[in-house]
């Protein structure tokens, strides 16, 4: 099972047990919407290639008591539709998730137009937005499921590519998992790059505490700050700008609650990425690819 199937069946439940919910598109097509539509025809909507009429449709329906999930290229709904994602969705506290398609690098080769790397900074910075990473499919589902719980409106940033499905899912609210639990470095992740630090830990032969941090916003900073007890130093590392993503998040949290470990980031360049910019090589070439990362694990432990 991919992202898309499992985000989906999470949202079909959804609208299979709620009467008063819907799913909304801008065109875009995924086998889930269609099993949706197919059951379920006056309540998934395609409001055709108008992103921001897509952000107002949601806030329409959902501040007449409809649970609203609207769908759309993760470049195109959180940056094209800011202005109406702070005022339909958040001013009001709309319950509607969104959910991007394609974060970061996902379409890397179409270049800027279609780069997702900065939507982290952007929704973070808007109240009351809660902002999700599932680093795998079943991570998806639960994440469908905490934004619905929590009501209010969220961000999912759903990936496209063909991830192991080998850890638990996430068993609980806090909006993290501890992948590794010992060691005096620790890396935090999320998204899809865990599956490179997993495997830079194995790599590398260092001792390193692994954390996915799928709820971006809001951290729950008690849990990340019991799991981080006793480390000296943490690696946060993501597939997004520097600025306002996982790493700030982090810096503001220990330098806050003066946490005693030092952070470093590790992230993509604080610049557009043009011409083939592929996900893989970007990887390469900005250290976050397993030899990447495992470079920085040996530097931090010298």
């Amino acid at each position: 099972m991919d992202f898309r199937d499992s985000l989906f069946d999470a949202i079909h439940d959804i609208v299979r047990a709620d009467p008063r919910s819907a799913v909304l598109t801008n065109d875009m097509g995924a086998m889930g919407f269609d099993a949706i539509r197919a059951e379920f025809p006056d309540r998934a909507i395609n409001v055709g290639i108008a992103e921001q009429n897509l952000i107002s449709v949601a806030s329409g329906l959902a501040l007449s008591g409809i649970r609203v999930f609207a769908f759309g290229i993760a470049a195109h709904v959180a940056t094209r539709c800011l202005e109406q994602i702070k005022l339909d969705l958040c001013v009001p506290h709309a319950d509607v998730v969104l959910i991007g398609f394609g974060p970061g690098l996902a379409y890397g080769a179409d270049g800027p137009t279609h780069h997702a790397t900065e939507d982290v900074a952007l929704m973070r910075a808007l109240p009351g937005m809660a902002v999700y990473t599932p680093a795998d499919p079943p991570s998806a589902h639960a994440c469908v499921r905490l934004a619905h719980a929590a009501g209010g409106p969220a961000y999912i940033r759903l990936d496209r590519e063909a991830v192991p499905c080998d850890l638990p899912p996430p068993a609980d609210a806090t909006g993290l998992r501890v992948v590794h639990a010992a060691g005096e470095i620790a890396m935090v992740t999320h998204g899809i790059l865990l599956h490179s630090a997993r495997a830079a830990i194995a790599a590398a032969g260092v001792e390193t505490r692994l954390i996915d941090l799928y709820r971006i916003k809001p951290i729950d900073e008690e849990a990340l700050l019991a799991a981080l007890s006793g480390v000296r130093a943490v690696i946060a590392a993501e597939e997004h700008n520097p600025v306002g993503g996982l790493g700030a998040a982090l810096c503001e949290i220990a330098m806050r609650r003066r946490a005693g470990f030092t952070v470093d980031t590790l992230a993509l360049p604080d610049r557009f990425l043009t011409g083939a910019a592929t996900r893989a090589w970007a990887h390469r070439e900005f250290g976050l690819d397993e030899t990447g990362l495992a470079a920085a694990l040996h530097r931090l432990a010298e």
